[in-house]
């Protein structure tokens, strides 16, 4: 609970680069395809926490993507106007979340009724929630994509 923060100007897209390095291996391993679009971006942050962040929804995209052909796609999309924060979109083409389900998965302990999340501690989304609440970054879930079944977007404060 000790708040130690530092803030910094991150170039976002290298941080994301180098989440999705850390999980090369199993993503090879799961053979995931990933599209991957990002721009130049910078964004004030903790860049410590950032990571915790990013590996969370990574991990999640890698864990949650279909079993067959799974397809994780990330974007950061650059701020269009001086008070619009950067937006960062992380989605997979797996199961999704059922709609019941989607009220509660940043709740402490919530795994939901997807029998792929049995073993699951139902923590990851709830400190995604926390870190992201602390560092002021907007959490949204948008309707998925043409190719993707969940998606999380994060944006970025204006700093």
């Amino acid at each position: 609970d000790h708040a130690d923060y530092r803030f910094d100007q991150i170039a976002l897209s290298e941080l994301v680069q180098d989440t999705l390095e850390k999980f090369s291996i199993l993503i090879e391993e799961k053979q995931i395809k990933t599209e991957v679009a990002l721009l130049p971006c910078l964004v004030t942050s903790d860049e410590r926490v950032l990571s915790f962040l990013l590996a969370q929804l990574v991990s999640n995209a890698i864990k949650y993507s279909a079993t067959v052909n799974g397809l994780i796609t990330i974007r950061l999309e650059k701020p269009t106007s001086e008070t619009e924060g950067a937006r960062l979109i992380i989605a997979n083409n797996g199961p999704g979340v059922s709609p019941e389900d989607l009220p509660f998965i940043f709740d402490k302990g919530f795994t939901g009724c997807n029998p792929g999340r049995q073993k699951a501690s139902g923590l990851g989304l709830y400190f995604v929630r926390e870190y992201a609440r602390r560092l002021a970054i907007e959490i949204n879930l948008p309707e998925p994509e043409l190719e993707t079944s969940f998606a999380i977007e994060l944006v970025f404060p204006v700093v």
